[in-house]
C-alpha cells in the first residue's frame, strides 16, 4: 500500500536488532537472520544474548536447548554466558563470567588469538586467510588474555583461579569440544561498539568449523513467495530521526500507525511529541486496539481487531534453516456492536477508493492471503500434498502453515579475506576497547523484560504483576 501510494512503511522496535543483523551480513554475507542448531551443539558460548528468555526466538531456543541438555543419545553439552547481567540465559549456563559492558568483542578476540597461537583451529580452516597474513596477526596479538582479562574486568573471584589460564582454558574447550556455536547479541550489540563486538563474536564459528554445518550456525533460504521478502526492515535511529524531522517541517501530511507507539519506545531527545503536536498539516491515525501513547494524539483511531480475531500469514524469522510459512486464522468473532474492519482490509479498501486496484487487486485480506495458498499449491513441493487448490487450502488452515525441510538455506559461506584481523583492527585501542570508558565508569545495560518486554506489554496489568523469575519481584 505505501508504494502504491508513493509513501514509505517502517518497522518500529525500541530495541531493535539492527546490529545483530548488520554483524551477520558483514560476516556471513546473509540478508535473513541465522538458525542456531543448539540441538545438535557440544558447546555453546553466548555473549549477552538471552536466547532463553526474550532474544530473537526463546521458543525456538528454549526446545533446541532442552535438546542440548537432556536429549537421548547424546552427552549433556557444556554453556558458558558471557553477560554484565546476570539473565535467564546466564542462570541456566554452566559458568556464568560477568564481563564489564562492551568488552564482550575483546573477550573473543582474545578466546580467537589464543586458538590461532596454538593452532587449534577446526580442520581445513585457512588461518593465514581468515586472519589476514602477518598484519592481522599482530593485530590479533594485541588481544591477548594477559591484555584482555585485567582490562574486561575479569577477577579471580569470577574465574575461580587466573583470569589469564581461564581465558586460555575457555578457548581450547571452545576449540575442541566441536561442534561448538558462538552466538553474540542483546547487551553485547547495545554498546557504542556494538558491531565490532558481534563481529568479532560471530567470527569464532569460522575458526571452529561451525558454518552452515549440524551443530552451529544455519542459514536461512529466500522467501517461496516471489516478491515477498524472508526478513523485514526495521527502522534504525537514523530513520526515525529523518521521520521526525520531515514530520515537523511539513513534508509529512499523514502518520499511519500499526502495531507500533513510536512515542513511548523511541528517545526524548528526537521530540517526536513535540513534532506531532506542532505539526498543523499532519493527520495521524491509529489502528491500536489499545490507547497507548501515541494513539492518545491520533486525530483518528480505528482500533485493529486482535490477532485471534483475524487472518494473517508469517515467514518466521529466524527460520528454522528452511522455508517456512505460517498461518493464522480467526478462532472468535468480534463482538457483533464492536466489528471492525482488520488493517489489511482497510488499506485494500482505500486502494480502491484511491485507484489503486492495479497494485491491491485483491477484494479482500483473505483473497489475498488465498492467492499465497495457490502459489505455495503450485510449487508442488513440501510438507502439504494436495489433489486440487482447494484441498491445499484446507489442509494448509488445519496445519496451521506449509514448509519444505528440502529447501535449505547455504551451506557453504566463505568468509571475507582477512575477517578477523580487520575486526581486530577496528578496536583502535585495546586497553580501553574503542568505547572511551575507564574503569570508574558507569553503564547503561539495556535490556527486554521477560513479560514486559520494552515497555510494549506495559498495559497488561496482569504482566506487570507477574513476579520476575530470578528475583520474584512483583509489581
Amino acid at each position: 500500500f505505501a508504494s502504491a501510494i508513493g509513501g514509505e512503511r517502517l518497522g518500529f522496535e525500541t530495541l531493535d536488532n539492527n546490529t545483530y543483523r548488520a554483524a551477520i551480513k558483514n560476516v556471513f554475507q546473509q540478508d535473513s537472520l541465522p538458525d542456531f542448531d543448539l540441538e545438535n551443539s557440544r558447546f555453546i558460548l553466548s555473549f549477552g544474548a538471552d536466547f532463553l528468555s526474550t532474544w530473537v526466538s526463546p521458543t525456538r531456543f528454549s526446545r533446541g536447548y532442552g535438546e542440548f541438555r537432556q536429549g537421548a543419545d547424546r552427552d549433556r553439552g557444556m554453556f558458558y554466558q558471557i553477560d554484565s547481567r546476570f539473565s535467564m540465559t546466564a542462570a541456566n549456563s554452566d559458568k556464568w563470567l560477568p564481563v564489564r559492558p562492551g568488552w564482550e568483542g575483546h573477550v573473543a578476540l582474545s578466546l580467537a588469538q589464543v586458538i590461532v597461537s596454538e593452532g587449534l583451529q577446526a580442520p581445513g580452516v585457512d588461518v593465514d586467510a581468515l586472519v589476514g597474513g602477518e598484519a592481522g596477526i599482530q593485530s590479533l596479538d594485541r588481544f591477548r588474555p594477559e591484555v584482555v582479562a585485567p582490562s574486561a574486568g575479569l577477577t579471580s573471584e569470577m574465574t575461580g583461579g587466573d583470569p589469564v589460564d581461564f581465558l586460555r582454558n575457555l578457548a581450547r574447550s571452545f576449540a575442541r569440544t566441536r561442534p561448538s556455536v558462538a552466538i553474540g547479541g542483546g547487551s553485547a550489540g547495545a554498546q557504542s561498539n556494538g558491531l565490532f563486538s558481534l563481529e568479532a563474536i560471530y567470527a569464532l564459528n569460522y575458526l571452529v568449523g561451525s558454518v552452515g554445518v549440524k551443530g552451529g550456525v544455519k542459514f536461512n533460504p529466500d522467501s517461496p513467495w516471489d516478491g515477498v521478502p524472508a526478513s523485514s526492515k526495521v527502522g534504525n535511529l537514523e530513520d526515525w530521526t529523518r521521520i521526525t524531522e520531515q514530520i515537523r517541517s511539513g513534508q509529512t501530511k499523514m502518520l499511519m500507525l500499526h502495531g507500533a507507539d513510536p512515542i513511548h519506545g523511541l528517545p526524548e531527545s528526537l521530540r517526536l511529541r513535540d513534532a506531532i503536536t506542532q505539526s498543523e498539516d499532519l493527520f495521524v491515525v491509529s489502528f491500536s486496539p489499545f490507547l497507548d501513547d501515541t494513539s492518545a494524539m491520533a486525530d483518528l483511531i480505528l482500533p485493529d481487531r486482535v490477532y485471534l480475531e483475524d487472518w494473517g500469514d508469517d515467514i518466521s524469522e529466524p527460520g528454522p534453516g528452511y522455508q517456512i510459512i505460517g498461518m493464522q486464522q480467526p478462532v472468535v468473532n468480534p463482538l457483533p456492536d464492536l466489528d471492525p474492519l482488520s488493517f489489511p482490509d482497510v488499506l485494500l479498501t482505500m486502494a480502491q477508493e484511491l485507484g489503486r486496484e492495479s497494485q491491491l487487486p485483491w477484494a479482500n485480506y483473505k483473497s489475498m492471503l488465498r492467492e499465497g495458498s495457490d502459489a505455495l499449491f503450485a510449487l508442488n513441493r513440501g510438507s502439504i500434498e494436495a489433489a486440487s487448490a482447494d484441498e491445499f487450502w484446507n489442509q494448509l488452515l488445519r496445519r496451521g502453515g506449509w514448509w519444505d525441510e528440502g529447501s535449505k538455506g547455504p551451506a557453504i559461506v566463505q568468509a571475507p579475506s582477512g575477517l578477523l584481523g580487520n575486526i581486530a583492527s577496528k578496536a583502535s585501542d585495546p586497553d580501553f576497547g574503542g568505547i572511551g570508558f575507564g574503569s570508574d565508569s558507569y553503564y547503561l545495560v539495556p535490556f527486554a523484560h521477560n513479560s514486559l518486554l520494552d515497555g510494549y506489554n506495559g498495559h497488561l496489568p496482569w504482566l506487570q504483576s507477574a513476579p520476575d523469575p530470578l528475583s520474584t519481584v512483583t509489581w
